[in-house]
């Protein structure tokens, strides 16, 4: 892991924090989350549409990234690899009970 992503997982994560422990900052942070973020430390690119959305016991939020930037890799097992180690859309899975 980067540098630059071990700062962006340590800021997230007292966001995450905030967010369970304070309801209005929560509201806040997934009505207006560029304004947050950058409160918080975090940069994102004007032209970036943000979505932020909170899971619940019932519902739980799986993310396919974007392939611009690995439409060369057409080995699945290549792909699958990078993914596993983090390398595209950071990697490991949801803690499901049944996995």
């Amino acid at each position: 892991m980067t540098n630059k992503n071990e700062k962006f997982n340590k800021i997230w994560t007292k966001i995450i924090a905030k967010a369970w422990a304070d309801e209005n900052y929560k509201k806040n942070l997934i009505a207006n989350p560029k304004e947050v973020l950058k409160k918080e430390g975090i940069e994102t690119p004007k032209n970036l549409n943000l979505r932020i959305v909170e899971d619940t016991p019932d519902t739980q939020t799986l993310i396919i990234p974007t392939a611009k930037k690995h439409n060369s890799e057409t080995n699945i097992n290549k792909i699958e690899n990078r993914i596993a180690a983090g390398g595209i859309g950071g990697g490991g899975l949801a803690p499901f009970s049944n996995l």
